[in-house]
C-alpha cells in the first residue's frame, strides 16, 4: 500500500471528527449534537472523483497480485462512474478478491470482469 492503515484512519476519523453539528427545534425538541460516522462527511462535495480514484487503485492492486513482476501500466480496463470492464483474467480474479474482501457485491448486470 501507498500509505498505511494509521494515516488512512487518521484522515477519514479527523474528518468524520469534523462532521458534528448542533441541531435545534424545531428539527428535535431540545438542541441536541450530531455527528456522521459512516459515510461521506459533508463538505465533501462530489464523492465520484474519489470513488472513481479508488477503483483505479483497486484495479492497480489486483494488476500487482497478478503480476508481482510487471512494470509496465496495466490499461486493459475500462471504468466509467462505477461500471468496470476488465480484459485480463487474472487481473479480473484478483479485482474479485479484493473486493470480496472488502464486502463489495459485484453486479454483473453493470460490470464485466
Amino acid at each position: 500500500m501507498i500509505w498505511g492503515s494509521t494515516l488512512a484512519s487518521s484522515i477519514v476519523n479527523s474528518s468524520l471528527g469534523l462532521n458534528t453539528f448542533l441541531v435545534s427545534p424545531p428539527m428535535v425538541k431540545k438542541i441536541s449534537e450530531i455527528a456522521f460516522l459512516t459515510g461521506q462527511p459533508l463538505g465533501y462535495y462530489d464523492s465520484w472523483s474519489l470513488f472513481s480514484l479508488s477503483h483505479h487503485y483497486i484495479v492497480w492492486l489486483a494488476t500487482l497480485k497478478a503480476y508481482p513482476l510487471r512494470s509496465i501500466s496495466f490499461v486493459d480496463y475500462a471504468l466509467l462512474g462505477d461500471d468496470i470492464i476488465i480484459t485480463d483474467k487474472k487481473v479480473a480474479n484478483q479485482y474479485s478478491r479484493l473486493l470480496d474482501r472488502l464486502s463489495v457485491t459485484i453486479s454483473f448486470a453493470n460490470g464485466r470482469i
